[in-house]
C-alpha cells in the first residue's frame, strides 16, 4: 500500500513539474501545437505546420522559405510574419519622410533620418498590425526642467503616431537636451502607446562609458 502512495506522489510531482515547464516555456505538447497550427492556418488561409523553439520560447513555421515564414508567441498572442514586417519597414521609409516634410517639427530638435521599426500581428484580430519603434533618438538643443521634458517627449511621440498613422504599441525613445538625457520605454501590448500614461515611463538616462559621455559633452559644448 505504501508503495502505491509513493507511486501516486511521484506521478503528481511529475505532472506538477510538467505543468510548471509548460507555463514557463509556453510549450504545450500536442494540444498547443494543434492550436497554434490552426491559428496560423486561419491567418494565412493555408495549411501551416509548426515546430517549437525552446530557446526563444516560441513556435515557428516549418519548411518556410526565405522571408515567407512566421513565428508565434503564446504569452503575448502575437504573430511575427516576415512578410508583414518587411512591408512595414518599406512603408515606414515613405511615411516617415512625408512626416518630416509636412509636420510642424520642434525647431530646436534634430530628428533621425529614418525609423527603426518592426511589426507583429494580433493573434485575436489579424487586421490589427502592431508597430514597434526602436532606437528612436532625438537631440534637442534647448534647456528644460523635468516636467517640460516629459511634455516635450510626449508631444514628439504623439507627432510620430499621428503623422505616420502607424499603430505604435511599443517604443524605445531616447531624448537628449541641454539639461540631461532621458529614456522612454513602453510596451502597451496590443493598444497604442498613446493610451498609456507615457510620462510615467520616462526615466533619466545615466550616461555609461567614456564614449557616450564624450559624445554628449561635445554636443553640449557646441550648443552653449
Amino acid at each position: 500500500m505504501r508503495k502505491k502512495y509513493v507511486g501516486i506522489a511521484l506521478i503528481v510531482a511529475f505532472l506538477t513539474l510538467v505543468s510548471i515547464f509548460c507555463v514557463k516555456t509556453s510549450y504545450y505538447p500536442i494540444i498547443g501545437r494543434y492550436m497554434v497550427e490552426q491559428k496560423l492556418s486561419d491567418y494565412k488561409k493555408r495549411k501551416v505546420k509548426v515546430g517549437y523553439d525552446i530557446i526563444n520560447n516560441q513556435y515557428y513555421e516549418k519548411n518556410a522559405v526565405g522571408t515567407t515564414g512566421m513565428k508565434y508567441d503564446w504569452k503575448s498572442d502575437m504573430i511575427y510574419d516576415y512578410a508583414v514586417d518587411f512591408e512595414m519597414q518599406k512603408a515606414a521609409e515613405k511615411k516617415y519622410q512625408e512626416f518630416l516634410n509636412i509636420t510642424s517639427l520642434f525647431p530646436t530638435a534634430v530628428y533621425p533620418d529614418g525609423l527603426v521599426i518592426g511589426a507583429t500581428v494580433d493573434g485575436q484580430n489579424f487586421s490589427n498590425i502592431c508597430a514597434h519603434l526602436d532606437t528612436f533618438l532625438i537631440w534637442d538643443a534647448v534647456h528644460m526642467n523635468l516636467e517640460e521634458t516629459k511634455n516635450r517627449m510626449y508631444d514628439i511621440v504623439e507627432q510620430i503616431c499621428q503623422g505616420t498613422q502607424f499603430h505604435i504599441t511599443s517604443i524605445e525613445f531616447r531624448y537628449y537636451n541641454l539639461d540631461g538625457v532621458y529614456d522612454l520605454s513602453c510596451n502597451a501590448g496590443k493598444k497604442s502607446v498613446l493610451q498609456e500614461d507615457l510620462k510615467n515611463h520616462i526615466k533619466e538616462h545615466l550616461l555609461r562609458g567614456s564614449l557616450e559621455q564624450e559624445q554628449y559633452a561635445k554636443w553640449i559644448k557646441e550648443h552653449q
